[in-house]
């Protein structure tokens, strides 16, 4: 019987809970205060870089653009006229708001060129449904989507105490 147990092999199963994630996981967030107007994609669907994967409503930027540009053309319309009358103060005074109004109107142009949000690389939507959330406000920097590379995983597995020990790097599971 000593003999027996001393020679004899068999196998030793452990089993535990596993778990697969990506190494590297990046969130989209939301560029700036506003409501969400599409989304086209659910966690599970696989991403290419470059692909629209939802927007932002615009109607806001777009107010606030013709708001600035027609402002612009207003002061314009001073500027010449000070000019017609040679008033060097109002030249002055006109010039500087027009720098001004020219500079939140190329913000203006910026927001709403991050109104779509992309996709940074190629990947999988690991998180973040928002098809039942069209129409809700989003602030900004909100994390709206997580997305994960394709090739980059690992499995976490939560072995017991009591068989901690038995694990050994480089083995082989089923």
């Amino acid at each position: 019987c000593v003999l027996f147990f001393f020679f004899s092999s068999g196998q030793y199963r452990i089993t535990s809970e596993a778990r697969l994630e990506a190494i590297i996981q990046r969130a989209v967030v939301a560029p700036q205060d506003g409501y969400i107007s599409e989304t086209s994609v659910r966690p599970g669907d696989i991403i290419h870089k470059g692909d629209v994967l939802g927007a932002l409503d615009d109607k806001d930027l777009k107010l606030e653009q013709r708001k600035w540009s027609s402002q612009l053309e207003q002061l314009r319309t001073e500027y010449r006229d000070a000019l017609a009358q040679h008033d060097r103060s109002k030249v002055g005074i006109t010039s500087a708001r027009m720098l001004q109004v020219e500079a939140q109107l190329n913000l203006v142009d910026e927001q709403l060129a991050r109104i779509q949000l992309t996709a940074p690389f190629d990947g999988l939507i690991v998180s973040g449904d928002r098809r039942q959330a069209l129409g809700s406000p989003v602030k900004r920097g909100q994390v709206l989507l997580t997305a994960a590379p394709l090739d980059a995983y690992r499995i976490i597995l939560k072995v017991d105490e009591r068989d901690i020990t038995q694990v050994k790097e480089g083995q082989h599971g089923i």
